[in-house]
């Protein structure tokens, strides 16, 4: 930080990067808050009030700075009047209130959000999972002290598929019957790059597929868009999207991801009405989704409920 002012009940902190808090439980802090007329978008400062905090920090904040977040709520995109109603919240409760601003002088609005985008990278994990960097300070130590273990395991898995001619030969002609080899070379782990044509092969859900019409899912997918699920089985699994790994970026909502998981999961409703959908199928869907293909996992869904659980499992 390279400047910092404490006077009453505020607090200022700068950095070198274009950014400053201005931390308070006053009601007024000495500035005026609105929409940018040109941008029409973001929140920023729009009038500085003579005052002598204000003219202490004059060489800090400015007419036109942008209001990053309020208690390390990013707000850049919020309408003005939830901005509002947030600080209607704080007074009333008597809570600090800790302001990040943008000097956009010195550091633009765009280059600011590229570099929070970068950030976001930073903190996901190998899968895309959201994590603290003390998390990832302990995995990246952990695989330095093990990652030549996943190495060996890896060259294992290239040197077992290449004997047997690839993983399509892993099941020849449906009848499975596993090797002392492949057994143990499964336990430890199949690599990330091999998961998906594995699961489908040892699962026998790639000669499942095979068994049904080429237009299977989409045919469901069709009766779903005209109204043939039922409703509580839809909102059902409505509610359960937004809690199926909220800390992973592709299930983020209206995403990518958490659109295949409800298309999945309606899918697999209309072809098993008798279970339709219960609690936990949207973990099961959504770990298969991070590594496959939609349709695919439709498919090794269906093996995994209805041919290798418990035939009651999900009731």
């Amino acid at each position: 930080e390279d400047g910092s002012v404490v006077e009453g009940d505020v607090r200022f902190y700068a950095r070198n990067d274009g950014t400053y808090d201005i931390e308070s439980t006053a009601e007024k802090t000495g500035f005026t808050l609105g929409r940018d007329k040109a941008t029409k978008v973001y929140t920023v400062i729009l009038k500085i009030d003579d005052n002598p905090l204000m003219r202490r920090l004059k060489q800090h904040v400015s007419v036109g700075d942008i209001l990053i977040s309020i208690n390390d709520r990013v707000v850049i995109e919020e309408s003005y009047e939830d901005i509002c109603n947030i600080f209607e919240m704080l007074i009333k409760g008597s809570f600090p209130r800790r302001l990040k601003f943008l000097n956009p002088k010195k550091c633009p609005l765009q280059l600011y959000l590229k570099r929070m985008d970068i950030e976001q990278d930073m903190r996901t994990d190998m899968l895309g999972f959201n994590c603290t960097f003390e998390y990832l300070e302990y995995e990246k130590t952990l695989h330095a002290q093990q990652g030549h273990i996943t190495t060996q395991r890896d060259l294992e898995w290239v040197g077992y598929l290449k004997s047997i001619g690839g993983p399509e030969n892993l099941k020849p002609a449906g009848v499975f019957k596993p090797s002392p080899d492949l057994k143990a070379i499964v336990r430890r782990g199949i690599p990330v790059a091999f998961r998906a044509s594995v699961w489908q092969k040892i699962s026998l859900s790639s000669l499942l597929r095979s068994q049904f019409p080429s237009t299977y899912y989409k045919d469901l997918l069709a009766k779903v868009a005209e109204g043939k699920l039922d409703e509580k089985v839809m909102n059902e699994i409505e509610k359960d999207l937004d809690r199926t790994f909220p800390q992973h970026t592709y299930f983020e909502p209206s995403g990518a991801g958490e659109s295949g998981l409800r298309r999945v999961l309606q899918a697999f409703a209309v072809h098993n009405p008798t279970i339709g959908y219960c609690q936990s199928l949207n973990f099961l869907t959504g770990m298969m989704l991070i590594f496959m293909q939609e349709e695919d996992v439709f498919w090794l869904l269906i093996t995994v409920v209805e041919r290798l659980l418990p035939e009651d499992y999900y009731t």
